[in-house]
């Protein structure tokens, strides 16, 4: 239980406002683009606070560096809602920089202590089922972040991430046991940047943690895009957007029951490759559909077919990470930067792109998944040899 908590922590504070992008755009009289710096800073901040982490957990102990991340989102959080009765919008970002910094220790702490408590038979098992998290709490916070935006306003979305958050802390600090671990004795730099180094050198680590990556760019890439698509232009109501959201992360729960059937019959790395062909597929589908004519069933059915593929490769791809190396703190730090900056270089991408704004969703995730299935081959050539 806690660890799908923890698990979810990020993704709930980058996502549940997300139904209210088009409004903050209006709000502070930026363009699409513009308001979509407010996803790409936070998987930055994402990406770089997953670093320290792993450090600090080692030096300090698990649950002192979960409280610190926490404390750091809360600040993040009302930096944001300052910002919305200062009226500048370089607030905002700033907040939302400084939340994702602090709610980073979520992901990096929920496979840092899966190795401290599970082997890595267990850890694979464990995994798949972390994987619900991304379907439930995600899924129902775009639906609150929806239903908040269209009844009350968007700065609420903060107010009610500033108690999440609160939750968290308290629920975490008195429920989890602290894990029995080797402390390190000191924060030497030369050390940590030898034993960062060290991760870097694990092939497995890095290849597989870029695979998750992948599957991580597609999910906010569509989490930042999907609320223009379907209020601008199906015209929908935050609200409305909100309940059709919670359509594709349900794809993710379902394909969590189906990664550990085909875990039993199949190699981590087939059932990637299984998952990325089945993505692949999807994202044909909705190439046509969005050429066609937008819809919903292009926006939010198809988009539930591509979660339950990628469920198949983050489930295989994180444990497959996480577990390729003995100081699992620091090498769920490592993995998790490379998740979370591939996130905020997909993020990135689609904001440049020099194509029709209905386009660029498809083309994005296409473009991912053929950089994934490169590494799937890759891999399963360096495994035969």
């Amino acid at each position: 239980m806690l660890l799908v908590l923890l698990i979810s922590f990020g993704t709930v504070c980058a996502v549940l406002f997300s139904p209210a992008l088009p409004e903050i755009a209006r709000f502070f009289h930026v363009s699409k683009n513009s308001a979509q710096w407010t996803m790409t800073l936070f998987l930055l901040g994402y990406a770089l606070g997953q670093l320290p982490y792993g450090v600090l957990a080692n030096r300090f102990g698990r649950v002192p560096t979960i409280k610190m991340g926490i404390t750091l989102q809360l600040l993040g959080c009302l930096l944001c809602i300052i910002s919305y009765y200062l009226g500048i919008f370089s607030v905002l970002l700033l907040g939302r920089f400084i939340m994702a910094l602090g709610a980073s220790v979520g992901l990096m702490m929920s496979f840092t202590l899966m190795n401290d408590f599970y082997d890595k038979a267990q850890a694979r098992i464990i995994s798949s089922k972390l994987m619900m998290a991304f379907a439930i709490l995600p899924g129902l916070s775009l639906t609150m972040g929806g239903c908040i935006t269209h009844y009350f306003a968007w700065q609420y979305c903060f107010y009610f991430l500033l108690g999440y958050g609160l939750f968290v802390y308290f629920i975490i600090g008195g429920l989890l046991e602290e894990p029995v671990f080797q402390k390190s004795t000191e924060l030497n730099i030369k050390t940590i940047l030898n034993d960062f180094a060290h991760i870097l050198k694990n092939k497995s680590v890095v290849l597989y943690a870029l695979m998750m990556g992948g599957g991580g760019a597609i999910i906010y890439s569509y989490n930042a895009m999907s609320p223009f698509l379907g209020i601008d232009q199906l015209n929908l109501t935050e609200a409305m957007f909100g309940i059709f959201a919670m359509l594709p992360p349900l794809g993710i729960f379902l394909g969590s029951f189906i990664t550990q059937k085909l875990n039993k019959y199949f190699q981590p790395l087939q059932v990637i490759q299984m998952g990325i062909a089945g993505a692949f597929m999807g994202a044909l589908g909705m190439l046509v559909s969005f050429k066609l004519q937008i819809s919903l069933i292009g926006l939010f059915g198809v988009m539930f077919l591509i979660y339950i593929s990628l469920s198949l490769v983050l489930a295989n791809a994180s444990a497959l990470s996480s577990g390729a190396a003995t100081d699992k703190a620091n090498a769920s730090s490592v993995m998790n930067f490379l998740n979370m900056s591939m996130g905020a270089l997909g993020v990135g991408v689609a904001q440049c792109l020099p194509v029709n704004w209905s386009l660029a969703l498809p083309i994005v995730i296409l473009s991912v998944l053929g950089c994934m299935a490169l590494l799937a081959l890759y891999l399963n050539q360096s495994r035969s040899t």
